[in-house]
């Protein structure tokens, strides 16, 4: 399923428009089965957010690369932390792999680097290929997408459901797996509800 990257994706969400290319030919299948329909050919302007996914045996070349880059001054702040006058470079464990991302701010524009520590061996084996789709849809599409939301924006994104009930529309918060869509569902399916949305 790797390979080379693959072709430049352009989606448009809200009117924030998104570039994503990755060297996972079913990563890019799945997005283009789940957000076909938000996909525009508008490529006149810029995007307002680039994304790149890339695996790679190492991340050492990766991070050397950024760091050498000129025209940015780092400053180490953590263990595996850096940051520049609005750039970012951090590691961080992404279904248990060591998961490199870099995040710049320009004209408004943000751009994402994600580089994946690639274990072919292991991945070979892995069964649970949908939910890892799934998992990577959200650091690599939804991450960028609310991160260019609320600090280009000044948006703030919910992690809710959202159904009518009653004639009034019903916001229901809260953290991962405490029930938000069996309730918004179980709303929806009494009296005449409507579910509007499982996840904003």
């Amino acid at each position: 399923q790797r390979g080379k990257q693959g072709k430049k994706m352009r989606f448009s969400f809200n009117n924030i428009t998104l570039d994503f290319t990755s060297s996972r030919q079913d990563l890019d299948a799945y997005l283009e089965r789940l957000y076909g329909g938000l996909k525009t050919k508008n490529t006149i302007q810029k995007a307002d957010i680039t994304t790149r996914v890339t695996w790679s045996p190492s991340l050492a070349d990766f991070r050397h690369r950024v760091l050498s880059q000129k025209d940015l001054v780092w400053r180490k702040v953590g263990a595996q932390t850096y940051i520049a006058e609005k750039a970012c470079l951090y590691n961080d464990k992404i279904d248990k792999r060591n998961t490199l991302i870099f995040l710049a701010e320009r004209d408004k524009k943000l751009f994402f680097e994600i580089v994946r520590q690639e274990k072919p061996l292991s991945d070979f084996f892995r069964k649970d290929i949908e939910d890892q789709l799934r998992e990577w849809t959200h650091y690599f599409v939804f991450f960028p997408l609310f991160f260019y939301g609320e600090h280009i924006q000044g948006l703030h994104p919910l992690h809710a459901g959202l159904a009518v009930f009653r004639g009034k529309n019903i916001v229901i918060m809260g953290l991962e797996h405490t029930g938000k869509s069996s309730l918004t569902l179980e709303m929806a399916r009494r009296e005449s509800g409507l579910l509007l949305s499982d996840n904003l």
